[in-house]
């Protein structure tokens, strides 16, 4: 019973569409530093969002992707988000760096200026990319039960 209502809460649309906000805001703070120097609290100020953004995801997403699964299927169900995650993360990771490394090669600047530059307009990137999850987040927020939250799979 504890834990149906631990879930509902954390699971909310609401924190559901802080969590791209809250990333986006992360990234675009680590978009700012610049590499001289950077105050630290600037650093961390921008991983603690990240971070409170990607454990606010990450948890309605787990339970979305398992809700239903016949609890014999749930170890599949368990692996097959995990290798998505990590092939998703992997990809990514990929793509972002191709930004970096693409920007860094045709930058004004040279030596450090120029990986700066390149690190700069891939966090820029992502942070782009973390805003437009806001939008089906917001949405996801209107198609909610009348009661104003959703219903935990097991709450009847």
């Amino acid at each position: 019973m504890a834990i149906a209502t631990i879930r509902s809460k954390i699971c909310s649309s609401e924190v559901v569409a802080d969590a791209p906000g809250l990333l986006g805001s992360g990234r675009q703070g680590a978009a700012r530093l610049d590499g001289a120097g950077a105050v630290a609290g600037d650093a961390v100020a921008a991983g603690v969002l990240v971070g409170a953004g990607t454990s606010l995801i990450m948890m309605p997403a787990v339970v979305a992707a398992t809700s239903g699964i016949d609890p014999r299927d749930a170890g599949v169900a368990s692996g097959l988000i995990n290798m998505c995650r990590q092939l998703g993360a992997a990809l990514g990771l990929a793509a972002l760096v191709t930004v970096a490394t693409t920007v860094t090669g045709h930058s004004d600047g040279s030596g450090d200026a120029a990986v700066v530059d390149g690190d700069r307009t891939a966090f820029h990137a992502v942070a782009a990319l973390s805003l437009l999850g806001t939008g089906p987040a917001l949405l996801l927020r209107t198609a909610q039960d009348d009661e104003g939250r959703p219903q935990p799979p097991d709450a009847a």
